[in-house]
């Protein structure tokens, strides 16, 4: 028997054959923009991704997101804050707008 022990609580491995893992959506905050392969793994995660501060600019993202093949399944929208003037874009999958 192969087993491990987890804070106290002892299980086997065996134990976890059967059992189905879901993926869950996050909600995620940068404050630069991500390489290809980062973002690429987000969006296939389906994802929530908040891009905020100064080196983020929204035709960036934009084209980033279409050219990893995104295009038709994100809503990429940018607020700007009046006060501070600070820029803060949102990517957030079709399937969560309804």
């Amino acid at each position: 028997m192969r087993g491990n022990k987890v804070l106290g609580a002892s299980f086997r491995l065996e134990d976890f054959e059967d059992f189905e893992y879901i993926s869950v959506p996050m909600v995620r905050t940068c404050c630069m923009l991500m390489t290809d392969e980062e973002l690429r793994q987000q969006l296939e995660a389906r994802d929530t991704i908040f891009f905020v501060g100064g080196d983020v600019n929204l035709q960036k993202v934009e084209r980033q997101v279409e050219r990893l093949g995104f295009g038709e399944l994100y809503i990429v929208s940018a607020t700007q804050r009046p006060q501070t003037g600070a820029t803060k874009i949102k990517l957030r999958p079709l399937a969560a707008v309804a």
